[in-house]
């Protein structure tokens, strides 16, 4: 723990190597609610030690801090009983484009076209898993709006599992993009064509889903980016 000048409060510190005299902290950074600074043992003297602890101080939580707010998108869903979560996914549009459903070319980060194809950027999605908030397998994760305009039976059974990473729906749709390209309308054809059949799919797999079923969507699902991919 370490006392932060700036609020007087004791928070935990991420250590970097250790001072070999006192057997603390050569320097390291602690993050609380509203500052984020550093310090250093004073036993470290050497123009290396003092080097770095002014690279740590000044430049590193600021970058570190910008690197992962635009790395990271996260957007409110709706999980298992109503519950709403914070989704992860790579950030793949430029700043001012994010939610959007269908981006124009110009909106996409560099890479982020060649992430979203491929959907890899759901892969943060594997920390939503880990909290217990998703699973591998599921009916992909709704906003609440979404779900406040399907039927109340389609909607209770998506709500009986946890939402999952790739599904039936995400299987069947895999080329969405593609099928939407030649659409004069791409969000009037999404919601009155494809969506209805994606919620169709996802309550078909609640109410069958199984332990073979689940592995099969999984492989398939892994065939099919490496397919894309290669």
């Amino acid at each position: 723990m370490w006392i932060c000048k700036k609020c007087e409060k004791s928070h935990p510190a991420v250590p970097v190597p250790g001072c070999k005299e006192c057997n603390t902290f050569m320097f390291g950074i602690v993050r609380c609610d509203k500052h984020m600074v550093a310090f250093y043992c004073e036993h470290n003297k050497s123009a290396i030690g003092t080097a770095l602890y002014k690279v740590a101080h000044i430049a590193m939580p600021g970058f570190i801090h910008r690197w992962i707010r635009g790395l990271i998108y996260k957007s409110e869903r709706v999980g298992r009983g109503g519950r709403i979560f914070e989704m992860y996914k790579i950030r793949t549009l430029k700043p001012g484009s994010d939610g959007k459903m269908f981006a124009s070319g110009d909106a996409y980060k560099f890479g982020g076209r060649f992430l979203r194809r491929y959907k890899l950027d759901e892969l943060p999605q594997l920390i939503n898993v880990l909290k217990g908030e998703m699973s591998l397998v599921g009916p992909r994760p709704e906003e609440k709006r979404t779900l406040d305009v399907i039927p109340e039976d389609i909607r209770r059974t998506i709500l009986k599992v946890k939402p999952g990473c790739t599904d039936l729906a995400s299987l069947f749709f895999f080329d969405e993009e593609k099928l939407l390209t030649r659409s004069e309308d791409k969000l009037l054809d999404y919601w009155g064509k494809i969506k209805p059949i994606k919620f169709v799919l996802q309550a078909f797999y609640v109410e069958n889903r199984c332990f073979s079923l689940d592995c099969w969507i999984l492989w398939q699902t892994l065939k099919r980016i490496i397919k894309e991919i290669f």
